[in-house]
């Protein structure tokens, strides 16, 4: 984890963000009021089922929600005091990539099949630092050895890596011109136990050398656990929950958070079946009124059913959306 680095303040602050998908017959309401913030050099865990939001608003945040149908409906995003709301289309060109740089879970989507590694990496900081072909040449030839990759593959094509080595080539990409910010979208999912191991302690490392602030979506607790300062429940489009990674686990305030660790194995727990969530989460084109949690939540009550509640402070900065809480 963090130690924050020396600067202070957020480099991040989002507010009340709305991010809907807006087809013919319905509109998909993707994200729904998200407000957080993220301190210099801090890591953020975004936690929760496929469908919630989480990769929408990490899109959002680089105003890459594709459009049509994708729109951001409302809300404000100030990253490092700016507004990206209101950047122009070349400011943003010049904010991706240098400033804010994107992981993606599959790295054979994201690498370009016909050019070698090494001049992706080179394109990248040719783009936002201006140096000559031979620099970036040389600087990407400095990436692949920080990942861990041997200089004299930098002429080899993306198919002749395996999908490890694939995702330490984006890793060199992302953080090739040093980025205030490093957003992750579940950068190990197609990796096996060993190689995710791997791929996580070099992001870690380089993480720290670079002193780069990240948010981290996955779906691991385990993972949220050992590498977030902060993490964020996010359900429905919405934050349930949200605190600093110790008070989170070891006393989550949501009835969504707890039943997430009621359905993690235990190796000193006997029970021969795990508690399941029940149900499904909430069609996103249809949300009722009230707790979007209510209808899988053992605990609700009428009045979970015609209120939705808003993030509140329950002790120490840990924030729950729960009218139990």
């Amino acid at each position: 984890m963090s130690n924050m680095g020396e600067k202070k303040g957020n480099i991040l602050d989002v507010r009340n963000l709305v991010i809907h998908y807006e087809l013919e017959e319905s509109t998909i309401h993707a994200v729904e009021g998200m407000s957080f913030t993220l301190g210099y050099g801090e890591t953020l865990g975004f936690v929760g089922e496929t469908g919630a939001g989480k990769t929408t608003t990490a899109l959002g945040l680089m105003r890459l929600v594709p459009a049509p149908p994708g729109r951001i409906a409302g809300g404000e995003i100030f990253f490092e005091g700016r507004d990206i709301m209101k950047a122009s289309t070349e400011e943003l060109r010049a904010i991706r990539g240098e400033k804010i740089s994107f992981i993606s879970q599959d790295p054979m989507t994201s690498l370009n099949p016909v050019m070698t590694v090494g001049s992706q990496i080179a394109e990248m900081v040719s783009l936002h630092t201006g140096l000559t072909k031979k620099e970036s040449l040389g600087r990407a030839k400095e990436m692949l050895s920080l990942v861990g990759i041997r200089e004299d593959r930098i002429g080899d094509y993306p198919h002749q890596f395996s999908g490890g080595m694939r995702q330490r080539v984006l890793i060199a990409i992302a953080l090739a011109c040093s980025p205030s910010l490093l957003i992750a979208d579940e950068p190990t999912t197609a990796l096996d136990v060993t190689i995710q191991a791997q791929v996580l302690k070099l992001m870690w490392g380089l993480k720290e050398k670079f002193e780069t602030s990240m948010i981290l979506i996955t779906h691991d607790l385990g993972i949220a656990a050992e590498a977030c300062d902060k993490v964020a429940i996010i359900y429905a489009g919405r934050i349930v929950e949200i605190s600093d990674t110790r008070s989170l686990f070891s006393n989550p305030r949501h009835p969504y958070t707890i039943g997430l660790f009621n359905s993690i194995p235990r190796l000193d727990d006997e029970r021969d079946l795990l508690d399941a969530l029940p149900g499904l989460m909430p069609d996103p084109a249809s949300l009722s009124l009230g707790c979007p949690f209510h209808p899988r939540c053992k605990a609700s009550s009428a009045e979970c059913s015609q209120v939705s509640p808003s993030l509140k402070d329950t002790g120490g900065g840990h924030l729950a959306a729960c009218l139990l809480s």
